[in-house]
């Protein structure tokens, strides 16, 4: 009867243990936190506007630059956003490469007219962006 009920117990507990693992969620990236993002990266000679966007895991960044902004400096440029993201946000802070984090990053910078100059994308597990 005892082992029973410690056998109930361990399942019990396992289950408790599996639903707080599976019910944490990545945290939410701030107004406050995406502001300051954006406000920087439009600080960037050729950058008109900028935005952020978060569901769950996934954020996706966009940036709107200049006409003749060429392919390299755009991949520049999204590297640098997701920088200030990390930086800004609870996101792990990136050093010599971007590096792991929290996040799941997809990145694009467009044109005025929205035509695609590059689009990126760099999972959490991922030290770096892949074009």
């Amino acid at each position: 009867m005892k082992s029973k009920i410690l056998f109930l117990g361990l399942v019990f507990l396992f289950f408790l243990v599996t639903i707080n693992l599976l019910s944490k969620s990545v945290p939410k990236i701030t107004e406050d936190e995406k502001i300051l993002a954006i406000a920087s990266i439009k600080e960037q000679s050729g950058v008109k506007d900028a935005a952020i966007k978060q569901e769950d895991e996934k954020v996706s960044l966009a940036i709107i630059v200049e006409y003749g902004t060429s392919k390299e400096r755009a991949k520049e440029l999204g590297e640098n956003f997701v920088r200030l993201v990390k930086t800004f946000s609870q996101d792990v802070n990136p050093e010599k490469e971007i590096g792991r984090g929290i996040y799941d990053y997809l990145i694009g910078v467009y044109y005025p007219n929205n035509k695609e100059i590059v689009m990126g994308a760099k999972a959490s597990i991922a030290r770096s962006i892949t074009w």
